[in-house]
C-alpha cells in the first residue's frame, strides 16, 4: 500500500483466521509472469481440503522454478524486496496519475493497486462514441488505442 497507508490482512482480524484462506501468486508477488506457482495459507481444516483438489489439476511446475521461488521467500527480508517493490509501484502510479491529470483525465488515485481509473467526461464524446450498443468505456479505450496509440483496459 502507498502513502503510508497500512493494510489489514483479513486473516488477522478477530475470529477470521479460522475462516480465511490467503492465496498468493509468484507471478504477481515476484514479477515472474509465467511461473504459474501459487500458494494457499490458512487453517489446516481449509487448506487440507484444497490440497485434495489440487491433486486433480493436470499440470506441474518444474523443480528449478519452485527452488527459485523458495529462495525468493527466504531472502525477501534481507534484500528489502517488499519495500523496493512497493516503492517501484508507487513511483509508477504517481507518474501515471500525474500524466493523466495533465491530460485532463481526473484519476482515481489507488492506495494499493497498480490499476488507475480515470474519469473520461472531460473528453468530448464526439471523438470516441460511435455505437450506443457498446459501452462508453470500451469505445473510449478503443479510440485511445487506435487514435492516440495509448493502450487502456475498459473497467466494464
Amino acid at each position: 500500500v502507498y502513502d503510508g497507508v497500512k493494510y489489514t490482512y483479513p486473516a488477522s482480524l478477530p475470529g477470521m483466521w479460522e475462516r480465511t484462506v490467503t492465496i498468493g501468486s509468484a507471478g504477481k508477488s515476484f514479477s515472474v509472469t509465467g511461473y504459474k506457482i501459487g500458494w494457499a495459507i490458512g487453517p489446516n481444516t481449509l487448506v487440507s481440503e484444497m490440497s485434495k483438489v489440487v491433486q486433480l489439476i493436470p499440470f506441474c511446475v518444474s523443480s528449478p522454478l519452485q527452488e527459485g521461488i523458495a529462495i525468493s521467500f527466504e531472502t525477501v527480508k534481507t534484500n528489502n524486496y517488499w519495500e523496493q517493490l512497493k516503492s517501484m509501484y508507487q513511483n509508477k502510479r504517481d507518474k501515471l496519475v500525474n500524466i493523466l491529470d495533465k491530460c485532463g483525465l481526473k484519476p482515481v488515485v489507488p492506495e494499493g493497486s497498480y490499476f488507475v481509473f480515470a474519469l473520461i467526461n472531460s473528453i468530448p464524446e464526439k471523438y470516441y462514441l460511435k455505437n450506443n450498443h457498446i459501452s462508453k468505456d470500451y469505445q473510449f479505450c478503443r479510440w485511445l488505442t487506435e487514435e492516440i496509440w495509448v493502450a487502456a483496459i475498459p473497467p466494464s
